[in-house]
């Protein structure tokens, strides 16, 4: 599916829904101050904080700033969390009810593009679905993603490996899988409004190789 040119831009922070991050970047400022300020064995003990707290926000800056579709992905899933939240509200929150997912990646859009009408958000949530759905049921369209990624992979074991993942897409395992798909599909999709069709190709490989998590 092609860029739409009439939806709106998104605009959505990268720092969304990363709170602790940003929790730990002043537990790291303060006890640096502390560290400065202080001798001895509270110099120690706040020199090992300080270490553990950069550490843990080096890691997390990395996971969401290291390429462009993460800083997207990851406010996108925070979102999807609370999308999950609204509909089960909606649904009375009656145990065994399932989930409408279908419903939950509609509001998520509607909350990436809050101007657009919600019948037209309805109509886009299953264009992407089935035109994007279709895509990765297509052998010669994975095979592309993963040559992009890995050159080096033997003409041998690409085949086997892009029919393995397209009959997985046309006969998910469980409604789980197919969840998940549907997901990554709609997320893919916003990935491709923002940052282009190669920064999707490389979301997409990461959700085949299992890294965008």
């Amino acid at each position: 599916m092609q860029k739409t040119d009439n939806l709106p831009v998104i605009n959505i922070s990268p720092w969304e829904g990363n709170n602790f991050t940003k929790n730990a970047i002043l537990v790291f400022a303060i006890s640096l101050l502390i560290t400065l300020l202080s001798g001895g064995v509270v110099k120690i003990i706040f020199v090992l904080l300080s270490l553990l707290a950069s550490v843990f926000i080096f890691s997390n800056l990395y996971g969401r700033f290291s390429a462009n579709w993460r800083k997207l992905h990851y406010p996108l899933m925070c979102r999807y969390a609370s999308a999950v939240g609204y509909v089960r509200g909606l649904s009375g929150n009656k145990e065994g009810k399932e989930l409408d997912v279908d419903l939950v990646l509609q509001c998520l859009l509607q909350s990436v593009f809050p101007t657009v009408e919600g019948k037209r958000i309805t109509n886009l949530a299953q264009e992407v679905l089935l035109k994007e759905g279709e895509k990765l049921k297509n052998e010669e369209f994975v095979k592309k993603i993963f040559s992009r990624k890995l050159p080096e992979l033997s003409k041998q074991r690409l085949p086997s490996l892009t029919h393995k993942i397209t009959e997985l897409n046309k006969n998910p395992t469980d409604r789980a899988t197919a969840n998940y798909i549907k997901i990554r599909l709609i997320i893919a999709f916003l990935i491709e409004q923002k940052y282009g069709q190669e920064e999707k190709l490389d979301y997409l490989y990461a959700v085949l190789t299992n890294r965008a998590r």
